[in-house]
């Protein structure tokens, strides 16, 4: 089959033209054509496609069989371009057109992911992307285990950020760990601009950027709870698939910070999360000082302890061996609750979003959470109800 970049003597000669595709993809080549002056005859989709018999444009959508009995030119307006070829190949079809620099900063085929600019994937290794926070990363790590056992899945990478990289080590079930906050990127770059989720080894591991694909009915945090929508829109697993153990690779932690029961650990910093008045926390310590309690202030980079209290700066694992083993760990809800969640630490965890629905609450997960919030209460309101839990 001759492939051909679409141009001038295309146009010129062609006395029919039609496009492959009723995505976005043909919908903005279509669209370049009119502002072109070029006259689309009509587009063309697979045979088994819905589309087929409807129109787009009120231009007519053809079969790909019926395409190659006729005398069109046609235009591959799809990142899928290469099977396409192979398909009309197969059909007799024996030229088609198609801007493969436009569509071939990733390379799809046969519904596998092979490459994405500079990156080379397997067909023998299952990719997961964690775009976004570290309790994405959490969740999706902890049902890697179920949606290998579900899906007959041997072997599965994820792909993370290099701050995330830490998570992914506590679970036993993720056979690579691909540290790259360049690759992450360029994933989630990918799949938002080319709506792709799901391949045969690819994994987009958070809710789909486009909303409307997930019905009203469907996405109703009344019916399912945090876990809930990470197994049925995320991971695509059973209702009742269970979260994986974290597994501690460094089993006995960070000898050199004296922790025990009479320490109690508070973190006041998160990146997505609305934080509370530095006064609040201020006043906390005062009052747990009073009671003899070490205080600690979880930081990470470029991040203050707070007046009174001794720094916490230490990596995941070790934060959570510290948080088993001090009184408790009061915190704003954020990624690092998700984790210790997953601990035997005790946890007073403050709500500072509204919006937050009663599903996202982290006694989903352990019961044994408090969880309270701080919007409709006074600073004084809040901090009694804390000192009375600790």
């Amino acid at each position: 089959m001759k492939i051909n970049k679409p141009n001038k003597n295309l146009i010129d000669n062609a006395e029919e033209i039609c496009i492959f595709g009723t995505g976005k993809n043909a919908c903005q080549t279509y669209i370049e054509c009119v502002q072109n002056g070029i006259c689309v005859t009509c587009f063309v989709d697979r045979d088994d496609s819905p589309a087929v018999g409807r129109e787009l444009y009120c231009k007519k959508i053809i079969s790909e069989t019926d395409f190659s009995k006729s005398r069109m030119k046609i235009i591959i307006a799809s990142k899928y371009w290469r099977d396409i070829c192979k398909r009309l190949e197969s059909k007799g079809v024996e030229e088609v057109y198609v801007d493969e620099e436009r569509y071939s900063s990733s390379i799809i085929c046969d519904d596998y992911l092979i490459g994405l600019e500079d990156y080379e994937f397997s067909r023998e290794r299952y990719y997961i992307v964690c775009p976004y926070g570290l309790g994405d990363t959490l969740y999706v790590s902890a049902f890697v285990k179920e949606l290998k056992k579900q899906h007959g899945i041997k072997n599965v990478s994820l792909i993370v950020k290099e701050a995330h990289a830490p998570i992914a080590e506590m679970f036993d079930a993720v056979d690579e760990i691909i540290r790259s906050d360049k690759l992450v990127e360029k994933l989630n770059v990918f799949s938002i601009a080319t709506e792709t989720w799901r391949l045969k080894n690819y994994l987009y591991g958070h809710f789909k950027k486009n909303i409307q694909q997930i019905s009203h009915d469907e996405y109703d945090e009344k019916k399912y709870s945090m876990l809930g929508l990470y197994r049925k829109f995320v991971m695509n697993i059973s209702e009742d698939s269970p979260l994986d153990l974290i597994t501690y690779k460094n089993k006995n932690g960070d000898h050199s910070i004296p922790m025990s029961d009479a320490s109690v650990i508070i973190a006041p910093y998160a990146h997505t999360a609305k934080l509370l008045p530095v006064t609040f926390w201020e006043k906390l310590v005062d009052v747990l000082s009073d009671k003899g309690y070490e205080v600690y202030t979880n930081i990470a980079k470029n991040e203050k302890a707070i007046k009174g209290t001794r720094e916490l700066y230490v990596t995941l694992a070790d934060i959570a061996k510290c948080a088993e083993i001090a009184k408790c760990v009061v915190s704003i809800r954020s990624g690092l609750c998700d984790m210790l969640a997953f601990t035997k630490a005790k946890m007073i965890v403050i709500d500072t979003d509204s919006g937050l629905s009663d599903g996202w609450r982290l006694d989903v997960i352990r019961n044994d959470i408090i969880c309270t919030e701080s919007y409709n209460k006074s600073e004084t309101e809040l901090l009694d109800e804390v000192i009375s839990e600790v």
